[in-house]
């Protein structure tokens, strides 16, 4: 009785199907491994790399630049300043194929008076609690 029931009401929508079109990717844009942005904090792989916008990718058509953020390091347990990069990309309007990345500004989070910098790390290992988000981000 329900494989019938689940048949008719599948059945049932299929006048209201809409097709839609796959996208195509047009290019890869690659950004060497060993890239570093413009942080001058310190270096290794928290503190001077570019790359891992997964995490926000704005675009900006006024001026034709891009943001990108990584929202922390690879744990939670490793410190991590955030930062956004702000980078140019050139666009083909017609194909869509991008090309000549420049990193353009390494933007770091700050507190309101700009004496501290907001970290990747967990609540709970930066201010040993949790409940209290303080300069975690």
């Amino acid at each position: 009785m329900r494989c019938r029931l689940l048949v008719v009401f599948g059945c049932s929508l299929w006048p209201f199907a809409v097709q839609t079109a796959l996208g195509e990717l047009a290019s890869v844009t690659v950004v060497p491994g060993d890239a570093t942005d413009y942080y001058e904090g310190g270096s290794g792989a928290t503190f001077n790399r570019l790359g891992g916008w997964g995490s926000d990718l704005f675009y900006d058509r006024t001026n034709d630049v891009y943001y990108g953020v990584a929202d922390r390091a690879y744990t939670a347990l490793t410190p991590f300043e955030m930062r956004v990069q702000k980078f140019a990309l050139d666009v083909d309007s017609v194909s869509g194929a991008a090309s000549n990345f420049q990193l353009l500004e390494t933007i770091l989070f700050k507190n309101a008076d700009g004496t501290a910098t907001y970290d990747g790390r967990s609540p709970a290992v930066l201010n040993g609690d949790g409940r209290t988000l303080g300069l975690s981000l």
